[in-house]
């Protein structure tokens, strides 16, 4: 089974911003490539490539398992909403593909570990 992960961000107006999620996109690929064949990020507004356009392109491609990190600190309107939507429609329009979405970030266990070793 062909599988992906996507790390997906809010995306921004400054380029900086979008390159960091790139870089970081690309720091993780070691990491996780003996699980994912495709490992991609995606933004929901504000620039390129689109999380829907993403997820259309790697289901062409022939990714049969696309994993969803969404890459926020918050529970906001779109980790409520906007993406739990999304994977329910494309989970109609291909059923033959699995949809996993992740917990966001904010709700990692590792975080505040993560933090307290930045502070102290």
């Amino acid at each position: 089974m062909s599988k992906a992960f996507v790390l997906v961000a809010h995306g921004s107006r400054k380029d900086e911003s979008n390159h960091e999620i790139i870089a970081f996109t690309q720091q993780l690929q070691p990491a996780l490539a003996g699980h994912f064949k495709t490992i991609c990020h995606a933004f929901l507004e504000l620039c390129e490539p689109d999380l829907h356009a993403r997820l259309e392109q790697l289901i062409t491609e022939g990714v049969h398992s696309v994993t969803l990190f969404p890459f926020f600190l918050a529970a906001g309107k779109h980790v409520r909403h906007d993406l739990p939507d999304l994977v329910a429609e494309l989970k109609q329009k291909y059923p033959h593909c699995e949809f996993v979405l992740l917990e966001h970030l904010g709700k990692q266990s590792g975080l505040v570990k993560l933090i307290q070793e930045a502070v102290l």
